[in-house]
């Protein structure tokens, strides 16, 4: 399971960077594919390993068995949002320099989160676990935040999300930057989404089964 986390940082950090244009993205599409499969193996392997397990020490194991099959399937969904990523970026350029730094200051934010969950996990730490859950939210409600920007104008009026799509992905702004309100619609939805993982992985250290993915109903 940990090299599983390993791998999906590793990832989220190349997609990242073929995002805003640091690096070939044909070649980071290959290498974030071939870890998104080695994740989907992982996980299967994980589930049949969970399976054994519990059929042959029975009930007093289910609790974990469960725990880990619901954090195996989060940490393979953070491979594939990185791997749709690394697909947003193959289908338009970089965005505008200004947004392009912004996007690379919050995607550092997500890869350090990715980094020291691993550790929170192997050591079983709690303060570490929930440090790491509000580290997690406080990404979230940046790209939560930065969304909302994008699907509306100054004016607080909601952009005309079709019309984007239908004249594509390349308007340009006043400033003369290209704008591209679709791809980083998806862009900072994606990035939510690998946080939002993140935050359920480190739930399960601090909290039981039942309220898995739900730390909140804790506090």
């Amino acid at each position: 399971f940990l090299t599983m986390l390993h791998q999906a940082r590793q990832a989220v950090a190349v997609a990242l960077a073929a995002r805003v244009g640091q690096v070939d993205v044909a070649q980071a599409l290959a290498t974030v594919a071939e870890l998104e499969a080695k994740g989907d193996a992982a996980e299967m392997r994980l589930r049949r390993l969970l399976l054994v397990h519990a059929s042959v020490h029975g009930a007093d194991d289910i609790p974990g068995c469960l725990t880990y099959m619901s954090i195996g399937k989060d940490a393979e969904r953070i491979s594939d949002l990185a791997l749709g990523l690394c697909q947003i970026a193959e289908r338009v350029a970089p965005p505008a320099p200004r947004v392009r730094e912004d996007l690379a200051v919050l995607g550092e934010a997500v890869v350090a989160v990715l980094g020291r969950l691993a550790e929170v996990i192997a050591n079983e730490d709690e303060d570490g676990a929930r440090a790491l859950i509000k580290e997690a939210r406080s990404v979230q409600q940046a790209c939560s935040a930065r969304l909302d920007d994008v699907v509306r104008d100054e004016s607080g009026d909601e952009v005309a999300v079709a019309a984007a799509i239908g004249v594509g992905d390349a308007t340009v702004a006043d400033d003369g930057e290209p704008r591209q309100p679709v791809a980083m619609a998806l862009t900072y939805r994606h990035l939510g989404r690998i946080a939002a993982n993140a935050l359920n992985i480190a739930s399960s250290i601090v909290v039981p089964l039942d309220r898995l993915d739900y730390p909140a109903t804790m506090e």
